[in-house]
């Protein structure tokens, strides 16, 4: 049985379900958690401040970037992730994906995002190392990789994974 926490986190403040990001990090071997604390963090790499920060700190194409941005500031991490993504291999988003008629997925994922990978099952998301709750919605990584020019692309391809399999 899973312990869960009795505490209440700010939503911006679950950390990304480590049996999630495992076999995501078999594929990718990422390199920098953009959006990450000392207590947290997924990588050896990882911004506290996203924003001050360059998510390619030594310039070198194969970084790798995870980021699992706090709620209420996907945006601004997905905007902030179209001026570094001709920079890293790939820039990969842990995001709710129950927003599709959203303007911010209309606005920088449907225009921008390469894959879109729909996890079938829902995750349970931790809070200082313990687990806190399921989410109340479906999740996916959106993945941003190089393109030959900022023009805007056919829609992502959608890949379905049901995460708990592996």
């Amino acid at each position: 049985m899973t312990h869960v926490a009795r505490v209440n986190p700010d939503k911006d403040d679950y950390e990304t379900p480590p049996e999630l990001f495992k076999p995501l990090n078999k594929v990718y071997n990422y390199t920098v958690d953009a959006a990450a604390y000392e207590y947290n963090h997924l990588c050896n790499i990882w911004l506290p401040n996203a924003f001050s920060y360059g998510w390619n700190p030594y310039y070198d194409r194969s970084i790798c970037v995870w980021c699992n941005p706090p709620f209420s500031k996907k945006e601004q991490f997905l905007e902030r992730a179209l001026d570094f993504r001709q920079k890293c291999s790939v820039i990969s988003f842990l995001l709710p994906n129950n927003a599709r008629e959203t303007s911010w997925w209309n606005e920088l994922v449907v225009p921008y995002a390469d894959q879109v990978i729909n996890c079938i099952r829902r995750a349970n998301f931790y809070y200082k190392g313990k687990v806190v709750r399921g989410t109340p919605f479906p999740i996916c990584i959106v993945n941003f990789y190089p393109r030959l020019e900022q023009a805007i692309y056919d829609i992502p391809k959608e890949i379905y994974w049901d995460w708990k399999s592996e």
